[in-house]
Order: structure tokens, then C-alpha cells, then sequence
């Protein structure tokens, strides 16, 4: 038999130094343990027996092929994006909005402000939702404040903020 990987189907397994039951337990194995099967062979009663790489045995109906299922890791909250900046595009009345992408960002969510505005508000001209930039057209003369903040299933990462003048 080539070796194969083997995993321990519940806890407690024992693991002996002979293949018979009323061997001593050298050791138990927890469920899921992967172990190295190198041999098999049948005692006295007819039970089928694995070898291991130790050379220790283990009851057969103790051991599977299929490995237990991983311990999802759990998704973080994204980190904020990074060098936010807001440009006037020449003489228009359009501005380029860009950053860096946070880590473990699927989206992002844009809001716009000026000093005369009430609260934020989102911005209109950034329709895909995961881009890492967009140009916001037509603005008057003032300044404009805006911020991104990355988004993923765990939640949302802080703000980040930037302006632009658009005089």
C-alpha cells in the first residue's frame, strides 16, 4: 500500500502498538488528526487494520480518506483606501476623483460636501461602485469636500477625505 493520508473520524482514537483491542493505547488521536497509513493487514478476529508511518496500528472503522472540513476564516473589515486626491480637470468644471484600494475591499461608497451643504450626500457621477476612480462633471465655483470608505460583507472601513477647489 502507497502512503495515504488518512484522518481520524472522531476523538479518541486509539492508537496501538499491535492491531488487537486489548493492546495498550499508546496514544489517542483528536477527530480530524491527519495520520500516514503505510500498510494494512487483518488480526485474528478478521478486523482490518492500518499500519502508520510509526509503525503503530489503527482500527480501521476509526479512519477516512476525507478530510474534515476547514475552519472558515473569518472576513475583516476592509482597511480605508489610501491616497485620496481630487483634481480640477483643466479649465471645465469637471473634477477626477481617485484613491488606492483598500485591503479586502469589494466596493466603495463616495459622498460629496461643500461648506454651504447640509450633512454629505452621494455622489451621483460614481455608478460601478468597486472603480477606484471617477470624473464628477458641472460643479460650481467653491470648494468640494469629498470621501470614500471601502466596503466587503464584514462591514465598512472609516472615511477618507479630500477637496478639491473648483474656482
Amino acid at each position: 500500500m502507497p502512503a495515504t493520508t488518512f484522518y481520524a473520524v472522531k476523538d479518541d482514537v486509539p492508537v496501538r502498538a499491535r492491531p488487537y483491542a486489548p493492546n495498550t493505547i499508546l496514544k489517542n488521536l483528536s477527530k480530524g488528526t491527519a495520520v500516514t497509513v503505510v500498510g494494512s493487514g487483518y488480526n485474528s478476529v478478521g478486523n482490518l487494520w492500518y499500519k502508520l508511518n510509526d509503525g503503530n496500528w489503527i482500527f480501521s472503522d476509526n479512519l477516512t480518506k476525507t478530510a474534515p472540513p476547514s475552519t472558515p476564516v473569518p472576513i475583516q473589515k476592509p482597511s480605508p483606501p489610501t491616497n485620496l486626491t481630487a483634481k480640477k480637470i483643466g479649465s471645465t468644471r469637471d473634477a477626477q476623483i481617485s484613491w488606492s484600494a483598500g485591503a479586502g475591499a469589494t466596493s466603495y461608497e463616495v459622498e460629496w460636501s461643500t461648506a454651504n451643504s447640509n450633512g454629505w450626500r452621494t455622489v451621483n457621477d460614481y455608478k460601478t461602485k468597486t472603480a477606484t476612480s471617477f470624473t464628477s462633471y458641472g460643479h460650481d465655483k467653491i470648494v468640494f469636500k469629498y470621501r470614500v470608505r471601502s466596503v466587503n460583507s464584514a462591514g465598512v472601513s472609516s472615511w477618507v477625505e479630500c477637496s478639491v477647489d473648483m474656482r
